[in-house]
């Protein structure tokens, strides 16, 4: 869900080309230009592919609708802290 007149940036994908019809501004990115301190579109496709796999995998796929907030919450929460080296970041 995007409101209209939103500006979206995007790689180049062909599934993107209705935004105009949408109302939205569409500006397509390489992955170079859209650098703040790090690549935030590789971040943005690293977390889509690590949360598809995980919900795949410890999940097997039946993740419900009504539950995906809390799935999405429990991944956020894992993905922050996967380098901790502290007990009580970890639990």
């Amino acid at each position: 869900m995007v409101e209209p007149g939103s500006r979206i940036r995007t790689d180049g994908w062909t599934g993107y080309t209705g935004l105009a019809d949408a109302g939205c501004e569409h500006e397509v990115v390489d992955g170079g230009s859209c650098l703040v301190g790090a690549d935030l579109l590789s971040m943005a496709h690293l977390i889509a592919s690590l949360t598809e796999r995980w919900l795949l995998g410890t999940h097997q796929g039946a993740v419900e609708a009504s539950h995906l907030g809390y799935y999405l919450d429990e991944f956020t929460f894992r993905f922050n802290r996967r380098a901790s080296k502290s007990r009580g970041w970890l639990f």
